[in-house]
């Protein structure tokens, strides 16, 4: 069995996961990914159920950014005036912490995903996630 098949991603997931609520505003996700330096943020409802992803691609996409001396920065109106829900993805692919480091390999990379919810078995509970950054530190520190 390779290594990859061996390592489970509850050791390796980032367990202490910023997220978002569907009523949440651009705003409120820019900031949360400029004070965490994190690109990918989980919405979850009243019960910590995953309902959708939302990233900085989203951010970018809803917003368009300007350079300013300071770097690139957003329309605080603008951020203001829009809710995260039109721009989420909605029901995203998940995984469960017995799920392996190949599986996750795997699927973001045939399908391009930059993260991937990590939610308790049989639910949608989020319990985790994992990005390409955990993956490279994963590679990093088991291979």
């Amino acid at each position: 069995m390779d290594l990859l098949q061996q390592i489970l991603i509850r050791n390796i997931m980032t367990t202490e996961v910023v997220a978002l609520r569907p009523g949440d505003t651009m705003a409120d996700a820019f900031d949360k990914m400029k004070d965490r330096l994190i690109r990918h943020l989980p919405v979850v409802n009243a019960r910590n159920e995953v309902i959708g992803v939302f990233t900085d691609t989203d951010l970018s996409r809803a917003c368009k950014p300007h350079e300013t001396e300071a770097g690139w920065t957003y329309n605080r109106e603008e951020l203001n005036a829009y809710s995260i829900q039109h721009f989420m993805t909605v029901d995203p692919f998940t995984l469960t912490p017995e799920d392996t480091l190949r599986r996750a390999t795997e699927i973001m990379a045939r399908q391009r995903f930059g993260c991937i919810p990590i939610v308790q078995a049989g639910t949608k509970t989020l319990v985790g996630i994992i990005s390409y950054i955990d993956l490279l530190k994963a590679f990093l520190r088991f291979i």
